[in-house]
Order: C-alpha cells, then sequence, then structure tokens
C-alpha cells in the first residue's frame, strides 16, 4: 500500500513541474539542452537566438558553399522567450581567415520579434538606400580561393533590444566541394 501511495505522489509531483516553468518569481535559470527550454540568456523574459540561415545567392547557385564563391545569406533569429523583444538589431561577424569582404558591419535591423516567434531581417523600415539589399540577403562575404574542403566558418551575432539588453548566438556554415559535372 505505501508503495501505491508513493508512486501516486511521485507522479503527481513529477506530471506537475511543467508548471515550474511558468512561475516567474522564481526566474530559476534551465539549462537542459534536450527538453529544448534552455533559458540561460533570458532577459526580461525574452531570449533571442540563431534560428536558421539560407544561402540567397551563390556564384554557382547551387545552394551549397564553395570555395572562391561570394555567398549571401539570410539569417533568422528566434525569440524563445514569453515577451515580445522590441527594436531587435543585430551585428554579424566572423573570425576565419577564409572569409574576405564581410558585409555588412553595421546594426541589421529585425524590428520586432513576439514571444516564440522567428524572424528575418525586416527592411520595410528601411530609409538609406544602401541597405536595401535587407530584402534579399542579411550577410554577404567571399570564400578564399584556397578554402579547404570541409573547413567550417563560424558568424557569431551580437543582439541587442531597444532595452540595451544584450545576446550573443553563434551558427557555422560549411565549405562544401563543388559537385560539378563534366
Amino acid at each position: 500500500m505505501r508503495k501505491i501511495l508513493f508512486i501516486i505522489i511521485a507522479a503527481l509531483c513529477l506530471s506537475s513541474c511543467s508548471g515550474i516553468d511558468n512561475i516567474e518569481f522564481l526566474n530559476l535559470k534551465r539549462d537542459n539542452p534536450l527538453d529544448g527550454k534552455n533559458n540561460s540568456e533570458l532577459t526580461n523574459r525574452i531570449d533571442l537566438k540563431f534560428d536558421n540561415y539560407t544561402v540567397y545567392k551563390d556564384n554557382n547557385n547551387d545552394g551549397i558553399i564553395n570555395k572562391g564563391e561570394t555567398v549571401e545569406l539570410r539569417v533568422c533569429l528566434k525569440n524563445t522567450g514569453s515577451r515580445t523583444a522590441n527594436g531587435v538589431k543585430a551585428t554579424f561577424s566572423t573570425t576565419s581567415g577564409y572569409v574576405s569582404g564581410f558585409t555588412p558591419t553595421s546594426q541589421v535591423n529585425y524590428a520586432d520579434i513576439p514571444a516564440n516567434s522567428k524572424k528575418w531581417a525586416d527592411f520595410a523600415g528601411v530609409s538609406n538606400a544602401s541597405d536595401f539589399y535587407l530584402s534579399y540577403y542579411t550577410i554577404k562575404f567571399t570564400v578564399s580561393n584556397t578554402t579547404p574542403v570541409n573547413t567550417v566558418i563560424p558568424i557569431n551575432i551580437c543582439i541587442t533590444d531597444e532595452n540595451s539588453n544584450t545576446w550573443t548566438s553563434s551558427f557555422d556554415v560549411k565549405v562544401e566541394s563543388t559537385n560539378a559535372q563534366v
């Protein structure tokens, strides 16, 4: 009988644990990468980070990053927090010696990103003609002709909101072999 009672109490406790995430006054840090609810950079119930990228354009239009190519990427950010992030901007950079012509070096506008949402760079409010590239790509760079196949190029992101909160994120792009056929 004690075992049954123990099992029932344990089951009740475990089933109610998922609700603990919503108790704001505790504001406990989570760090369990397996449950997808890591909020180690949660600031004012906002958590901004890299989501994904797509190759918008490359020299041979195969969507694969090869050595010697100039590549244009669209970069998507996500807010895994429970509150809208207002006035989001991101600055991109790389430390790779295999990359040249990395642009832009200025902040890229993402505008507002609602809670639990993803967003591509926002060009709607762009007034400067030189920033209209955002309607096509977010970042652009050239991969050196000497880059070995399978080289990983790190892209770092510094993200800010209108309240000067900051988050850091990153992603890698891989240089692959050209699948040329004669």
